[in-house]
């Protein structure tokens, strides 16, 4: 994993969790950190293993996966600059389920497991931050699995790319269709035909290594009504913190 060669401790602007601390409590965290750069495919929590490091992304995606035993694979929530990587193992020093692999390049603030968990015990202020964030990031996976249960794949499909936008803030997505099958749960020719048929309409354009939303709001129109559960509640909850 490569360190950034500029470092810099957590800021308000930075990462929405570190960013709705007060500065007293960011102040007593921040030496704690380091800065580092996530690449696309990069591992950051293998299934079955203690949590070495919880990072804290400043932007771009990283899935969190449950991979099968027969090879299939299928995204069960996302993590961006509102949230962390494996806080909630971490914090009780379990093994983690799900596999945690970078889809968009970005940096991130990570502490040792260790070390967070002091303190997430000395201080309140941290701790009360961390409690909320694992209620949402659960909160997630509820939604997405009743999401992969019901809709169908464009309206999944629709949902990733509007929350991967929200995330990156920007509507040219850096990914194969081969990863966003695997993402999405379904077939490669499955995908292929939805990804074709957005395009048809002119909602998305899918070009070498990346799709570019061009049609927001017809975008919109095919998505589930998850995307804007979870868009929702993540607004509120840091609204009601800020």
């Amino acid at each position: 994993m490569k360190k950034s060669s500029h470092q810099h401790v957590p800021t308000k602007s930075c990462n929405l969790v570190l960013g709705s601390l007060s500065n007293k409590d960011l102040c007593a965290i921040e030496p704690a950190f380091e800065q580092v750069a996530l690449e696309p495919g990069m591992i950051l929590q293998e299934r079955g293993r203690l949590v070495e490091y919880v990072y804290f992304p400043v932007g771009g995606l990283v899935s969190l996966i449950s991979n099968m035993s027969d090879g299939a694979s299928i995204e069960i929530a996302t993590v961006g600059r509102e949230a962390a990587v494996g806080a909630t193992p971490a914090m009780h020093d379990r093994v983690v389920i799900t596999q945690a692999v970078v889809q968009i390049a970005t940096t991130a603030f990570r502490i040792k497991a260790d070390v967070f968990r002091k303190l997430v015990d000395q201080n309140d202020g941290f701790k009360q931050l961390i409690f909320r964030h694992n209620y949402l990031q659960f909160a997630q996976v509820q939604q997405t699995a009743a999401c992969n249960a019901v809709h169908s794949a464009e309206a999944r499909l629709a949902k990733w790319l509007l929350q991967t936008s929200d995330r990156t803030n920007d509507s040219r997505l850096a990914m194969t269709q081969e990863r966003l099958s695997q993402i999405i749960g379904v077939h490669r020719p499955t995908l292929t035909n939805v990804v074709k048929g957005l395009q048809e309409a002119g909602s998305i354009a899918n070009r070498r290594g990346a799709i570019e939303i061009l049609d927001r709001k017809a975008l919109e129109q095919k998505v589930c009504e998850c995307y804007g559960i979870i868009r929702d509640l993540f607004e509120k909850t840091f609204a009601a913190k800020s």
